[in-house]
């Protein structure tokens, strides 16, 4: 985790994406889940 600006940012692993079907500056949202974090596609 790294720090960019007044937020947060975490590294996936390029593979993991790739599975996902995600792209770069893909929308999507963080919530928290349990003791973690759960991160989904961004829906309209």
């Amino acid at each position: 985790m790294f720090k960019h600006g007044d937020s947060r940012a975490v590294t996936l692993p390029a593979e993991l994406l790739r599975e996902l079907g995600w792209r770069d500056n893909q929308k999507v949202v963080a919530k928290k889940y349990g003791k973690g974090i759960l991160i989904t596609d961004w829906e309209e």
